[in-house]
């Protein structure tokens, strides 16, 4: 364990997405938030294998040369975690960045010494506060209420945390599009709903007893626990679409929001468990199963607790699945569907999502149906649903976002999640800016206390978002100019770098060329694969003007340098011509990229599928 933050932060800046798609969690054990909320005196042991690993602190002095020939000394400190100081040294030397060992000095400051919990869950709430990781699970609240830990104890979670899992474990999930099951009068398509639901808990089974790895640890377990994963897709576009179709308040953050989630997810519970006992009638219990050791769980037992009729019944028959309830994040499943993901609340009623296919405008269904049926243009507003309320002043209240629900808000909902699920909820806890570290552990020792087995949190601006919202990439309306601004465009020279992309649109991949002035987008090309010869290995080039009207692109250099003459003679047809050529043009007269995306989602046809590569 390394804890050189200086080292850290130097690697983050140099190369600070690489964690953007990548979550950590941290166990916490039920003694470790005991002595948290003592603040205990005592030492808390990092152990390895039964053997302590103390902290060990270092200074190092780096000699960075300059190109005029002199040298300027840093210093640094560095912590490690170690079991000895031999080991402590060689830890350290290995986190001086560069490692450039000739020229540091490294000198022993103190060690070996331990931290309290309090101090640990202070470090752990300031890295979270800082960077949004780590989330946390508390691994006995989890194994508590685990269906199999009579026969196989949790070890881990998944990176998202809606899979705290043994060792060798896996799990199949999928998910029930909630406002799919919103009537026309705001009511639940009950029928409907239960119908979906055994029908994915059988499919989710036959799934998992079918599939092989090859691994032979994971097929054994596959097939001996047989664990199953059902969740939800847009529980808040659900609750919005029964506000608006039944003209009442059923707000993500109100008592009464949550008592409806409640109340469908109780429901998707019973009938799940229903169906994997008539699965079990039908094939057998999992092979695992034994029913002592199953209502040994915490889960269970409020299970029969509320439903005796289904104890019975899994005395008798058993039950197919070890585990059959979890809520994913579903961040690509519900962006695909264009609802809510899993749990969460939106983001923002109208924002930028930026993927690895692009960026384009977002948002809540329910919202946008509002907005045309007023005869309301969002970007009268700058897009900012507090600049809507402020001066439309009639906007229903269950239009919600993320960042204006309290973080208490956002964790009474996930205890209301966590209740009904068996498995895990992935959750994240919005806070504002201005939010401290103080507020995160309090975050954190409330999720505990609502036995909620894991969570994280987002301050905004902790990291770049793949959310961003709109009113946030425009500029305030207290600052923009009152009337049209004319601006003349730079002046382009004869060759420009070019950044090379490949998207896929609607199953069809093309490349996009975006050139690029003082590291600012300046015009771009697009082109179907086929039409344009570029291996997907190259990513950059340059861009020259041949003569008036005509682009080469080159790539490579030297030897391996080739030349594709008169790209834009590739366009496809007009149309495409024409869009590039408007592209190209308001990007480098300054149009705010979010107001050209905003402007081609509203179009339909052709040019609009074409427009969103």
């Amino acid at each position: 364990v390394v804890t050189n933050e200086n080292a850290f932060k130097q690697w983050q800046w140099l190369n600070p997405y690489s964690w953007q798609t990548f979550n950590v969690s941290v166990a916490l054990s039920d003694d470790f938030m005991r002595q948290v909320k003592r603040e205990s005196p005592r030492p808390w042991k990092l152990q390895w294998q039964g053997e302590d690993w103390p902290l060990w602190d270092y200074k190092a002095v780096l000699k960075n040369p300059l190109p005029n020939g002199d040298v300027i000394e840093d210093e640094i400190s560095i912590t490690v975690c170690a079991p000895d100081k031999e080991v402590a040294l060689h830890e350290a030397l290995n986190e001086i960045p560069f490692r450039n060992k000739e020229s540091v000095g490294l000198t022993f400051e103190n060690g070996p010494y331990h931290l309290t919990a309090y101090e640990w869950f202070e470090k752990i709430c300031t890295n979270a506060w800082e960077d949004g990781c780590p989330g946390i699970f508390f691994i006995d609240k989890a194994r508590a209420y685990h269906n199999g830990e009579y026969f196989n104890q949790l070890d881990a979670t998944n990176p998202c945390a809606e899979q705290i899992l043994p060792q060798w474990s896996v799990c199949c999930l999928s998910s029930i599009v909630l406002p799919e099951f919103v009537t026309e009068e705001g009511d639940i398509a009950w029928d409907d709903l239960k119908e979906a639901v055994s029908v994915l808990v059988r499919s989710l089974n036959w799934i998992t007893v079918l599939n092989e790895t090859g691994v032979e640890q994971i097929d054994y377990s596959t097939l001996n626990e047989r664990r199953i994963g059902l969740g939800t897709i847009g529980m808040h576009e659900l609750l919005i679409r029964v506000s608006a179709r039944k003209g009442e308040d059923y707000l993500y953050s109100s008592a009464e929001g949550r008592a409806a989630a409640k109340k469908i997810l109780k429901f998707i519970k019973y009938t799940a468990y229903e169906s994997s006992i008539e699965l079990a009638k039908e094939i057998g219990p999992f092979p695992a199963f034994d029913y002592d050791g199953f209502v040994e769980s915490k889960f269970i037992q409020q299970l029969i607790k509320e439903r005796p009729d289904l104890g019975e019944a899994m005395k008798e028959y058993g039950i197919a699945n070890v585990t059959i309830l979890t809520q994913a994040p579903t961040g690509t499943t519900g962006t695909a569907t264009g609802y809510s993901s899993g749990c969460e609340p939106y983001f923002s009623m109208a924002y930028i999502r930026n993927s690895n296919v692009g960026s384009y405008m977002d948002g809540c269904p329910s919202f946008r149906t509002w907005l045309d049926d007023k005869g309301i243009d969002f970007a009268d507003y700058d897009y900012s649903l507090r600049e809507l309320r402020r001066r439309f002043k009639r906007v229903p209240k269950y239009f919600e976002e993320a960042q204006d629900i309290s973080w208490e808000d956002h964790l009474a909902m996930q205890a209301v999640f966590a209740e009904q699920v068996d498995s895990s909820v992935s959750k994240t806890i919005n806070l504002p800016s201005d939010a401290t570290v103080e507020d995160i552990m309090d975050a954190y020792t409330t999720a505990y206390d609502l036995n909620i087995k894991s969570t994280a949190v987002y301050r905004d601006g902790s990291k770049a978002q793949i959310l961003e919202t709109l009113k946030n990439s425009q500029k305030s309306s207290k600052n923009r100019p009152q009337t049209v601004m004319t601006v003349q465009s730079p002046v382009r020279g004869e060759e420009l770098p070019c950044d090379i992309h490949t998207l896929q649109v609607k199953g069809e991949k093309w490349k996009v060329l975006v050139g690029l002035l003082h590291d600012k987008p300046y015009e771009t090309f697009c082109f179907p694969e086929e039409q344009i010869e570029i291996p997907a290995s190259k990513t950059e080039g340059i861009m020259v003007r041949a003569a008036q009207g005509r682009y080469d692109l080159c790539i490579g250099k030297g030897d391996n340098k080739y030349v594709i003459k008169n790209i834009a003679s590739l366009l496809l047809n007009d149309e495409h011509r024409m869009v590039t050529r408007l592209l190209s043009a308001n990007l480098r007269h300054g149009t705010p990229l979010s107001a050209v995306v905003s402007q081609l989602s509203k179009c339909e046809g052709d040019i609009t599928a074409f427009s969103k590569a």
